[in-house]
C-alpha cells in the first residue's frame, strides 16, 4: 500500500506535521509514524536520554573506567574521550549496501578538508543527456559511509534524480582520521558546488545524524538547494557533547576538562557557530526532519528543538526504528522522496 507523504512545504505551512493517514488506513497497514499529538512524542521531546551505540561488553567497561577514574585523572581521561569524539571507525559496508556500490559511479572530488570520495548513480527517467535532471546528495553521519543511504538510491533515481554519495572526511573511502561537523558542512558545501560545476544542479539533500546538522550548517552558509531532509538532526555541538559525556558517564570534571580541549582542538568553525536550532531561525529553505522517539544515540528531543526553530521545516516522528534501521525503513524513504520529488528538473 503507498504510504501517504507530506505535501509540498509553501509559505505559511505549519511548523509541524505528520503524513496524513486516514482511520481506514491506519488500521489497515502497520506504521512507524506518530501523530504530533501522541503523548509519546511529547513525552520524548522534553526528556533527553543517550547511550552509546553499542550495549557490549567493551561498552560497558568503557563507561565504568570513566566513572570510577573521573574524579582522580579527569584530564588523562578527557584525552582518551577528545579521541573517541573525533577518531571515527571505518566500518565496512554491509552486502545490502554493497550491490548499489557496485551499481555506482565513482570519483574522487579535491576539497579543503581532504580528498572525498563520492558515488554517482544516473536518474532511471531521463537520459544522462537531458538538461532536465537535477541531483540529490546523501551525507551519512558519524562512523557512517554513503552506502548507508542506499535505500534511497533507486527511489530517488525512479523520481528522476542523479544521486550523489558522500563518503565524508575520515569515513569510507575519503581521506583523513578526524571528522566533526564543521568539516562535513564544509565537504557538503564544496562537493556541491562541483557538482553544479560539472553537471545537473543539486536541489536536495538528504542527510542522517552528524551529516543532517552538517546540511543545516551548510544551508545557513549559502548552501543554495530547494529543500533539504534531515534524519535525526543533533540540535548543536555542546548539546552533542552533553550526550557524548552522559552517554560515557563521565564525571563532571572530565566532562569540563574535554569540553575545554574540544574548544582548543576543533577546527573555528566548530563551537560556538554551531548551534543548529538558533541558525536555522531565518532561514527561508523548506526542510523535512524525521526523527525516532526509540532514538537513543541522538535522542527525539534535539530533532525536536530544531524543527521547532526553523520557520519552514516540517517534523515526523516516528517509533520503533531507532538510529539506523530508520535509514532502511520504506515508509520513511518514501515520505522523503515524496518531499524531494516537487523539485526533480528544477534545473537552477
Amino acid at each position: 500500500m503507498t504510504v501517504p507523504q507530506p505535501a509540498p512545504l509553501s509559505p505559511g505551512s505549519p511548523i509541524f506535521s505528520s503524513p496524513s493517514v486516514t482511520p481506514t488506513e491506519q488500521a489497515e497497514r502497520p506504521s512507524a509514524f506518530l501523530s504530533l499529538e501522541d503523548p509519546v512524542v511529547q513525552a520524548s521531546a522534553a526528556v533527553v536520554e543517550s547511550r552509546l551505540p553499542g550495549d557490549d561488553l567493551t561498552s560497558r567497561l568503557l563507561r565504568s573506567t570513566f566513572r570510577h577514574f573521573g574524579e582522580v585523572a579527569p584530564v588523562t581521561l578527557s584525552v582518551v574521550a577528545a579521541h573517541f569524539f573525533t577518531t571515527p571507525q571505518r566500518i565496512p559496508a554491509p552486502p545490502r549496501e554493497r550491490a548499489h556500490i557496485a551499481d555506482a559511479d565513482h570519483e574522487s572530488v579535491r576539497t579543503s578538508v581532504g580528498r572525498l570520495a563520492i558515488s554517482r548513480w544516473t536518474a532511471a527517467a531521463f537520459p544522462w543527456e537531458s538538461p532536465a535532471r537535477a541531483t540529490v546528495v546523501l551525507l551519512h553521519g558519524w562512523q557512517g559511509r554513503g552506502s548507508q543511504l542506499c535505500a534511497f538510491v533507486d527511489p530517488l533515481r525512479t523520481a528522476g534524480f542523479d544521486v550523489v554519495a558522500i563518503d565524508g572526511p575520515g569515513h569510507g573511502n575519503s581521506t583523513g582520521n578526524r571528522a566533526d561537523v564543521g568539516t562535513f558542512s564544509i565537504a557538503l558545501r564544496e562537493v556541491v558546488d562541483f557538482l553544479n560545476a560539472s553537471g545537473p544542479s543539486v536541489r536536495g539533500v538528504v542527510a542522517h545524524s552528524m551529516g543532517a546538522g552538517a546540511a543545516a550548517l551548510a544551508a545557513t552558509d549559502g548552501l543554495d538547494v530547494d529543500g533539504l531532509a534531515l534524519i535525526a538532526p543533533p540540535q548543536s555541538v555542546a548539546t552533542v557533547t552533553d550526550d557524548f559525556a552522559r552517554a560515557l558517564g563521565l564525571t563532571a570534571k572530565t566532562e569540563h576538562s574535554l569540553k575545554s580541549r574540544l574548544r582548543r582542538r576543533f577546527h573555528p568553525y566548530l563551537w560556538d557557530r554551531v548551534a543548529i536550532d538558533r541558525r536555522v531561525q531565518d532561514l527561508a529553505m523548506d526542510a523535512l526532519i524525521v526523527h525516532d522517539v526509540d532514538d537513543m544515540e541522538v535522542p527525539f528531543a534535539r530533532g525536536h528543538a530544531v524543527a521547532a526553530a526553523w520557520p519552514r521545516a516540517r517534523l515526523v516522528p516516528t517509533q520503533g526504528l531507532g538510529h539506523r534501521r530508520i535509514l532502511r525503513d520504506p515508509q520513511v524513504v518514501e515520505t522523503i522522496v515524496g518531499f524531494l520529488a516537487p523539485f526533480a528538473g528544477a534545473w537552477h
